[in-house]
């Protein structure tokens, strides 16, 4: 029900965003599956959880994405980073696998 559009035309490796990122300790995240919070949260480093801020936790997956997310989890930010020319009005879409085929995504994808 939601989702981020570009306002503007983007090119391959422009930096579309710079969040910063709010981490939920090991003993917080467990409380986050009975919130709101849960649908958009990302698994950080050592059992943490992070909630994007600014549009970071709205992009919508996708299995051909036009934007990929660099997650820093020293300076606790993430950069959202076009992979192509992006058109205004476009939907930017990241991959929640990471790229990774094995990772079982927690909803069907709708082809």
């Amino acid at each position: 029900g939601r989702g981020v559009f570009a306002r503007r035309r983007l090119e391959e490796d422009d930096v579309i965003e710079i969040c910063p990122v709010l981490v939920f300790s090991k003993e917080e995240s467990r409380y986050l599956k009975k919130t709101t919070v849960h649908n958009y949260y990302f698994d950080w480093k050592k059992g943490q959880a992070a909630l994007v801020l600014g549009f970071g936790s709205l992009y919508n997956h996708s299995e051909d994405p036009n934007a990929v997310m660099e997650h820093n989890m020293v300076r606790n930010v993430t950069r959202i980073i076009a992979l192509r020319k992006i058109k205004p009005e476009e939907e930017l879409t990241i991959d929640y696998t990471g790229g990774d085929p094995e990772r079982e995504l927690w909803f069907k994808v709708k082809k």
